[in-house]
């Protein structure tokens, strides 16, 4: 039952190919996983039963195995470049959504992406906003971040390019979403007149 219960929930993740190896996907066979651990150090102390020496050995080796896969998860993983660049854990998103919450009401403002997709908005009654389900990974951060403030209008950055000048009204702010200059250039060469500026881990340009 177990290794059908941990085939079955292997599906969702070994059936799709976007952003894998995706936890969220593989979640369903934690719970099987950590029964064949525990079946596992049961039967391997019922075979040490009447060995006091095998039964030290196995708790040393548990500890020691909890020591070391802790120095990975902290010290080796915690610490690794690609987290200090702050991508990992979305932190440069949650940084653009701090940012675009403490603009005044009044400004309008745009995030841009270099990925996709980007899909038309859905107006959610529950959440009494609208929430687009389909944006870029990365935009879901800001858009939650930014749910209970004013909503920014997202964009890929082709959509975006293909807007006259005049649909980023002067004043407004635009960010760009995966912290690129190059991105704001872009829309910048498509004359919308733009004051690029940066923040220590995103780009946004203030329409002039």
């Amino acid at each position: 039952m177990f290794l059908g219960w941990f085939a079955i929930m292997l599906l969702p993740e070994t059936l799709t190919y976007e952003g894998i190896p995706h936890s969220m996907r593989a979640i369903g066979v934690v719970v099987p996983v950590y029964l064949f651990a525990g079946i596992g150090a049961d039967s391997a102390f019922g075979a040490a039963r009447n060995k006091i020496w095998l039964k030290a050995l196995l708790v040393i080796l548990i500890v020691a195995t909890a020591v070391y896969d802790a120095r990975l998860y902290f010290r080796n993983w915690g610490k690794h470049p690609a987290h200090v660049f702050m991508q990992t854990f979305s932190q440069r998103q949650a940084d653009e959504s701090g940012f675009l919450n403490s603009l005044p009401a009044s400004t309008p403002r745009f995030v841009i992406s270099d990925e996709g997709p980007i899909s038309p908005l859905h107006s959610d009654p529950a959440l009494a906003a609208e929430v687009d389900y389909h944006m870029a990974m990365r935009a879901q951060t800001v858009a939650f971040g930014t749910m209970d403030n004013v909503h920014p209008v997202f964009m890929d950055i082709e959509e975006a390019m293909k807007q006259s000048p005049a649909r980023f009204p002067a004043g407004s702010v635009i960010v760009a979403l995966e912290g690129r200059a190059s991105t704001l250039e872009a829309l910048q060469k498509q004359g919308v007149n733009l004051q690029i500026l940066q923040k220590p881990s995103f780009a946004y340009a203030v329409v002039r």
